[in-house]
């Protein structure tokens, strides 16, 4: 999609100078740019369940099928959008700076296994993380 988004953007900007060619304050605004991605759809219950409020939770640890789709997902962002984005995309930086070299900026349990967890506890979803149940996002708080 993002290379999509930056032809759009392209497109637009073109239209207005058409129309507008000494106007330039719009030049530099609303770049779309690719700034990570996080990866949702793990399940890592088996390994830190908690059963009870306030329990401890153990380490956080992706099964082998989700490694796969995570190192694969990884290489596509790094080798299919990024090398293409650099390699098309020279009016100006199509990534973001200071991304993690894997450019992924955080990661999400699957919403089932959460689900799962807000069942088991009587907690709705939403207050998981202040009732002892830990929502990791592996990354910054977004």
């Amino acid at each position: 999609m993002v290379p999509s988004f930056i032809a759009d953007w392209e497109i637009g900007l073109r239209r207005f100078k058409a129309t507008n060619p000494h106007f330039t304050d719009f030049d530099n605004l609303g770049r779309p740019v690719f700034s990570g991605w996080m990866f949702n759809g793990f399940d890592t219950a088996r390994k830190r369940r908690a059963f009870a409020v306030g329990a401890p939770t153990g380490e956080k640890e992706m099964i082998q099928a989700d490694r796969t789709m995570h190192d694969r997902v990884s290489e596509a962002i790094r080798d299919d959008l990024v090398g293409s984005l650099n390699r098309n995309v020279t009016a100006f930086p199509p990534v973001a700076a200071g991304l993690p070299a894997n450019y992924r900026i955080g990661d999400i349990e699957d919403a089932n296994v959460l689900i799962q967890n807000s069942l088991w506890l009587s907690v709705p979803l939403g207050q998981l993380d202040q009732r002892g149940y830990l929502l990791d996002s592996g990354g910054p708080n977004l």
